[in-house]
């Protein structure tokens, strides 16, 4: 009895586990930014950025249309070292990614967020994703992306990072 318990709630188990559908294209964007030496760690600092979409471009790459498309989710957001190898975020204590249209600043939409520990190794700083669709925000020609950083102390030396944003995009 205690065996066919078992042999049950492991068949359950593994038909309720599946793996995260991902989308049938992927469309990334790449910003470059500068952390300056001697920023306050009491402040929260901004990195805006416009952000050209492409959106027409892409779809026409792909032989898509608006209509086809179901939703656009994120994928995956990163910051990477530009000029160097793997160096530990550990100076960042938080970060926070959010997205907003040109014409509709007071609504900025959370697409990321990251907190690090003191003792982090040196790694590309992965955020964790947000579950919003940005099918709307992509469609328009231009969006603005907020990086928000809380820092641990004050930064010793200059340092230039990319942040890629990575989304899925499906199709109907």
């Amino acid at each position: 009895m205690k065996k066919l318990a078992c042999v049950l709630m492991i068949a359950v188990l593994g038909l309720c586990c599946h793996k995260q559908d991902s989308g049938q294209f992927e469309l990334e964007y790449i910003m470059d930014f500068e952390i300056e030496a001697g920023l306050n760690p009491l402040l929260t600092h901004y990195y805006t950025f416009n952000v050209n979409t492409n959106w027409n471009e892409f779809l026409n790459a792909h032989q898509l249309n608006e209509d086809q498309i179901s939703k656009v989710l994120i994928k995956g957001i990163s910051i990477s070292p530009i000029f160097s190898g793997p160096i530990s975020y550990s100076f960042i204590e938080s970060a926070k990614l959010f997205i907003y249209l040109p014409n509709q600043s007071s609504f900025k939409l959370p697409i990321g967020e990251v907190f690090t520990e003191p003792n982090e190794k040196s790694r590309d700083l992965q955020f964790l994703p947000g579950f919003p669709d940005v099918h709307t925000y992509l469609k328009e020609s231009v969006f603005i992306s907020e990086l928000r950083l809380n820092y641990r102390g004050i930064t010793s030396t200059n340092s230039n990072h990319r942040m890629t944003v990575t989304f899925d995009v499906y199709i109907k």
